[in-house]
């Protein structure tokens, strides 16, 4: 990567990339495969030929899904935002916290361990509502047209009405909807006169904002008398009111700057840059739905801290090393009836975690007990644990290979000092005296320090033989056990199900 950016980025001026990949293309195959390499003293196409391009393996068949999670609080509104997007929830979860699955093109809701939302990706700044997610009177007006709104604008009065008609006629009718019933709604809580005065105001200055309109009132402007000005038309008007048409600007030498880029400067300065990916947004639904000051604020610093602790949980997964992208959201609890769900949700709200339990799951190969494993790391994860994941032979391979240049106590530091060690599949193998005791040494060092998660297809009687000393697998199994959830599943593996479960599936398709 150095030898590109060195000899090929660092050259280049063009800002097409169409146009810079060709030119990428043509110096990798003239120049970069064709040198002489400085390590190996040959050219890396016949390098390519001879030994790497044999051992390449296809492409799996399904490609990779790349999956993002996060938590997110159900505001006022009844939804929650991400990356600038706004997703319904159903109403009875306003002020709860929920997850996020983020998949492909989908956005999948949870709230205790329940899907409660699906809904499709949606572009930056749009939103997806589902009615049946909103409180009836809520939902009702969701549905009422221009015309509705035109005819309840009618009571109030002419100058109401026709005000009404140019702010539709001012933009997309769809979009105006929400504006609108802020408008009508706003106006319909004053007399009559002061409405209408209102609107033949707003309408002289073109000003088809809600905040504009309510400005006009709370400032007491309406009594003030129209300048001599030609009132602007509805198209060629700026959708800002009179006192927002040329907002403010500081003049630093010959570039002006507006309030908004001041405010991304100081925004960055104490590195609250993130707010600016949803400010926009928040703005925007602050005018539409009346929102209080505090409550604006609210949304947009939750919105920061949700982005934050979204990009912390991201990298505890990316350090925790999970073998595959398994939570309890896609286990399949109706494949085997021996799973002990109670008890595995009891788990996955990570209070063994807070009390240092170990948890041991058992069981025969293929009945999900890795898959478990993972589920529970990935929830300790997404409640702000260190979590590491990995197999029991790559952990004491780890060990024995770090006893040739002394540094066993810096790789043991890494098995013990994580919230959650997780080892899978231990028992595959027999132990060496060696590895017995690297065993033994993990499992002393973490007792009362840490939870561990084991996995093995052999039942806890017939682990102390694996230690091969007595005494070492008494200490051993001892701690192990002192505090410990013991999880037994029988059953049929999920990768080999019998027939019958094979067929049920398309059966209950067939229904």
């Amino acid at each position: 990567m150095k030898y590109v950016t060195t000899n090929f980025f660092r050259a280049q001026d063009v800002l097409d990339a169409d146009v810079l990949n060709a030119k990428l293309a043509r110096w990798v195959a003239e120049v970069a495969n064709t040198r002489i390499h400085g390590t190996t003293g040959k050219r890396p196409c016949d390098v390519f030929e001879t030994s790497e391009k044999s051992a390449l393996r296809p492409l799996p068949p399904q490609p990779y899904r790349l999956v993002l999670w996060k938590e997110a609080t159900v505001h006022q509104d009844s939804h929650v935002n991400y990356g600038g997007r706004l997703y319904s929830v159903p109403w009875r979860l306003i002020g709860t916290k929920v997850w996020l699955l983020v998949s492909g093109e989908s956005v999948l809701i949870f709230a205790n361990d329940e899907r409660v939302a699906t809904h499709s990706l949606q572009g930056r700044a749009q939103h997806s509502t589902i009615d049946e997610h909103l409180p009836e009177h809520r939902g009702n007006l969701r549905h009422r047209s221009r015309a509705w709104w035109e005819a309840r604008a009618a009571r109030i009065g002419p100058e109401t009405a026709a005000y009404v008609r140019e702010v539709f006629d001012s933009d997309d009718v769809l979009s105006q909807l929400r504006p609108v019933q802020a408008i009508v709604s706003y106006l319909e809580r004053h007399p009559v006169e002061r409405a209408e005065k209102a609107s033949q105001r707003a309408r002289h200055f073109g000003s088809y904002e809600y905040g504009a309109l309510k400005n006009i009132l709370v400032r007491g402007s309406i009594s003030s008398p129209f300048p001599r000005r030609r009132p602007r038309p509805p198209a060629l008007r700026a959708r800002a009111s009179a006192s927002h048409e040329a907002p403010p600007s500081f003049s630093t030498g010959d570039r002006r700057m507006s309030p908004t880029d001041e405010l991304a400067r100081l925004l960055k300065k104490l590195r609250l840059s993130g707010v600016l990916q949803t400010l926009d947004l928040r703005m925007k639904q602050a005018v539409d739905d009346n929102l209080a000051m505090s409550e604006f604020l609210f949304r947009l610093l939750a919105d920061e801290v949700e982005r934050r602790d979204s990009r912390q949980l991201t990298a505890r997964l990316r350090r925790a090393n999970f073998e595959h992208a398994r939570t309890l959201e896609d286990f399949d609890f109706t494949f085997n009836a021996s799973v002990p769900k109670a008890k595995v949700l009891e788990l996955a709200t990570c209070a063994f975690v807070e009390r240092r339990d170990n948890v041991l799951i058992i069981g025969p190969t293929g009945v999900g007990k890795s898959h478990l494993a993972q589920a529970l790391g990935h929830r300790a994860c997404r409640a702000g644990s260190n979590v590491l994941y990995l197999g029991a032979h790559e952990l004491l391979a780890q060990l024995r290979a770090s006893r040739a240049d002394a540094s066993f106590e810096k790789r043991l530091l890494r098995f013990t000092s994580p919230d959650v060690l997780i080892i899978d599949d231990l028992g595959l193998r027999g132990l060496n005296a060696d590895e017995s005791g690297d065993l033994y040494e993990v499992v002393r060092a973490r007792y009362e320090r840490g939870s561990t998660i084991i996995t093995s297809n052999r039942a806890i009687e017939e682990w102390p033989p694996l230690f091969g000393n007595p005494l070492l697998a008494s200490a051993a199994m001892d701690r192990l056990l002192h505090h410990a959830h013991v999880l037994v599943i029988e059953g049929d593996s999920y990768r080999n199900p019998p027939t019958t479960k094979r067929r049920k599936p398309a059966q209950a398709e067939a229904r």
